[in-house]
């Protein structure tokens, strides 16, 4: 016999990123409205406060006093998930009963050994994996009749035999990583480079407002809408707080919610807490070599309360651009009523009117790498500017870039 002894360092462990996570299926609704509705009816002066105020550090103070109270109201009453490796989605309380009885009289019979005993046993044994079986029928089933969208493809991942995949020594110009903390850093710089230096200068404040677009006032049916229209369980950032508890959040305290994305809109800017967000590298497929940093995708979670106002602006930039004719008329990416098939749709019409015109037809496709990786801030924003976006979106899209 060998004894050995396993020493490790838990300073340098990893928490793993499916730790405290919320269980929303057990989650007491009514009692978290109500807890919310209590807390910010004690923190409203404070609140209001910091909103009149609306200076940065104070909206970012009133940021946190919505966090802080969604999460007090969360501790209450959504218990936390706790997964491991053997967590299966289909699994039920009323398997979780059936499992001890299985075990009461196996042991029962055990001690007896008598027929009679056994065969209960053997009742109990097929009986609890029978509905084993029917839990996963039912929990695939329903997955299948509630998919939308891009969930089709989640169903046949699920088909797929799972792969654990490691990441192999990493190597990015002359140097090498083997451990986590050094592939981290590979991946920050290879992935995400500094952005390039501009020469010009930009001064929000010289923004001719007499011709700049009308701004109005952020609606209550523009917040409404945000929430309500995004996904409920899309996968949340830092904070831990999907659209679905935004959903019940919205149900509480609508007026406070809407009135912090007012004056944040109004002001044009987005505090420091919705810049984090949770970053996950994925292997690209079919790639020769992975021990380039190029053959992976990096995929960023970020705060849902964020992506509010994240689509409260896209959806009134999208709107200018289209009805102030800003857009050239044959630009079909980012925007409404149109995708890839009316690009082909396009090129296949210049094909065929070259060929009846006796002309033979060129055409160039170009891949810029890193487009939007590489956009210059304070380019961007001189070009708004001169197509007379008004100060509040300069500003936002300006707090938007900064300290990420």
């Amino acid at each position: 016999m060998v004894r050995f002894t396993l020493v490790y360092d838990t300073d340098n462990l990893i928490p793993s990123p499916m730790s405290n996570k919320y269980n929303w299926q057990k989650a007491d609704w009514e009692s978290f409205n109500k807890t919310l509705y209590t807390l910010m009816d004690k923190s409203t002066a404070t609140f209001y406060t910091l909103l009149e105020s609306a200076t940065t550090d104070d909206l970012d103070k009133a940021t946190l006093i919505l966090t802080d109270l969604i999460h007090q109201s969360l501790s209450l009453h959504v218990p936390l998930s706790m997964p491991c490796s053997r967590s299966k989605r289909w699994w039920t309380e009323e398997l979780s009963t059936m499992r001890p009885a299985i075990a009461k009289q196996f042991r029962k019979w055990k001690s007896t050994q008598l027929d009679s005993e056994y065969a209960e046993y053997k009742r109990h044994r097929n009986t609890y994996f029978r509905a084993i079986r029917e839990s996963k029928a039912n929990c695939w089933q329903n997955f299948l009749n509630t998919a939308k969208n891009q969930d089709i493809f989640t169903a046949v991942k699920y088909t797929r035999p799972t792969q654990t995949l490691k990441t192999p020594t990493l190597v990015f110009g002359q140097h090498s990583a083997t451990d986590f903390e050094s592939k981290c850093q590979m991946f920050r710089d290879a992935m995400f480079p500094d952005p390039p230096a501009s020469f010009s200068t930009l001064n929000i404040q010289n923004t001719p407002t007499h011709k700049s677009f009308p701004w109005p006032d952020i609606t209550d049916l523009e917040v409404k809408d945000a929430i309500f229209h995004s996904a409920a369980n899309k996968a949340p950032g830092p904070d831990g707080i999907n659209f679905l508890c935004l959903r019940h959040v919205y149900q509480s305290i609508p007026t406070p919610l809407v009135d912090l994305f007012k004056v944040l809109l109004t002001t044009g800017y987005h505090p420091h807490c919705w810049r984090e967000g949770t970053g996950a590298i994925l292997r690209k497929p079919n790639k020769p070599d992975y021990s380039i940093p190029k053959s992976y995708r990096p995929v960023s979670l970020l705060n849902c309360l964020g992506k509010i106002s994240d689509r409260i602006m896209a959806n009134r930039i999208s709107y200018f651009a289209e009805t102030k004719g800003l857009l050239h008329g044959e630009q079909m990416g980012g925007r409404h009523g149109r995708s890839a098939v009316d690009t082909a749709m396009a090129l296949v019409h210049d094909i065929q009117q070259a060929n009846c015109n006796g002309k033979v037809l060129s055409a160039l496709f170009v891949d810029v790498k890193g487009a939007f990786d590489h956009v210059s801030r304070t380019q961007l924003l001189l070009i708004l500017q001169s197509l007379a976006f008004p100060t509040p979106v300069l500003n936002w899209i300006d707090s938007f870039l900064s300290d990420r």
